[in-house]
C-alpha cells in the first residue's frame, strides 16, 4: 500500500491534527511511540476502508510497531 504523508509537530493537540487530516481527506493519523511528529497519511491506491482496516489488524496481530497509535478515518 503506497501512502502520501504529511508531518506535523507532535506538540499540536489531537483536535488540530484531526482537523488537518479531515481537511486533507486523509485516511490515517499515526503517532509513533517516540518521535517529534504526527503522520497524516492518505493512500495513492484506491483502497477501501475495509482493506485498510484489515491491513492494520494484521499489523496488530503480528505486533508490528505495537507501541505506535493509529486512527483510521471513515468519511460518510
Amino acid at each position: 500500500m503506497r501512502y502520501w504523508t504529511d508531518y506535523i509537530l507532535i506538540s499540536f493537540e489531537f483536535e488540530k491534527i484531526l482537523k488537518c487530516a479531515i481537511d486533507m481527506k486523509a485516511t490515517l493519523i499515526v503517532k509513533l511511540s517516540r518521535g517529534k511528529f504526527w503522520y497524516i497519511k492518505g493512500t495513492n491506491d484506491p483502497k477501501s476502508y475495509d482493506q485498510i482496516k484489515t491491513h492494520l489488524e494484521t499489523n496488530l496481530n503480528s505486533e508490528y510497531k505495537n507501541k505506535s497509535k493509529t486512527w483510521l478515518l471513515y468519511y460518510i
